[in-house]
């Protein structure tokens, strides 16, 4: 059937056939692979972006991925002295968690309508419909992947009370762990932190820039 307008004045893609099951299906995957690519792209613009402030401010020069990821892993047990931009590596950190986020959804998104394009609405459409010359495998794995992605998908895309309160537990860790972070608690409520962020941070966020050179 393929596109179709509802009741609402919305579009939405009805699978009936194995050729929409096709089109469903083939788009999703492209979608992810292209989003997967942008995700390691993104991966890599941190450890270019510290190479360029060593080289700026420690006339320390390396030239290419490798060299940056392997001056990480040199200084993985450390305590090399140098702090790093906090909004530039917010920046970094909110653009690779977007992409992230987007993979996420588009595998784990349930809705019932099935206006929302995710493999989780298309693995429930197909089981239900019992389409002619579409085999769907289930298993208790596949079944347990999904659920997690769906869990993920919940918990990212929502400001839940969970995640306020391990908001909160972060924020006091940070203020024990740091001199020029601090709360203050009257009239207003203000947190004061530092506007770098030390190479030990950096480097306990870069395992999956590291991970994306050697893969």
């Amino acid at each position: 059937m393929g596109r179709v307008v509802t009741e609402n004045n919305k579009v939405k893609f009805e699978i009936e056939n194995k050729d929409d099951c096709i089109m469903y299906l083939g788009h999703l995957i492209e979608y992810i692979l292209k989003k997967r690519d942008i995700y390691w792209r993104l991966c890599l613009e941190p450890l270019r972006f510290l190479a360029q402030e060593l080289a700026n401010r420690k006339d320390i020069y390396l030239t290419g991925d490798q060299d940056v990821a392997k001056f990480i892993s040199k200084n993985l047990d450390t305590n090399f002295n140098f702090d790093l931009d906090f909004y530039k590596f917010k920046l970094f950190n909110s653009a690779i968690n977007l992409v992230k986020n987007e993979m996420i959804n588009v595998i784990g998104d349930f809705s019932v309508d099935k206006l929302a394009i995710s493999y989780n609405n298309y693995v429930d459409i197909t089981n239900k419909k019992n389409i002619p010359d579409v085999i769907h495998s289930n298993s208790r794995k596949k079944r347990e992947i999904i659920r997690f992605f769906n869990t993920q998908r919940n918990y990212l895309f929502h400001f839940s009370s969970d995640k306020l309160c391990e908001w909160v537990s972060f924020r006091e860790e940070q203020v024990k762990k740091n001199d020029n972070a601090k709360f203050e608690f009257g009239k207003e409520f203000n947190i004061y932190v530092s506007e770098t962020v030390p190479f030990n941070i950096f480097r306990q966020k870069s395992q999956l820039m590291l991970y994306s050179i050697k893969n």
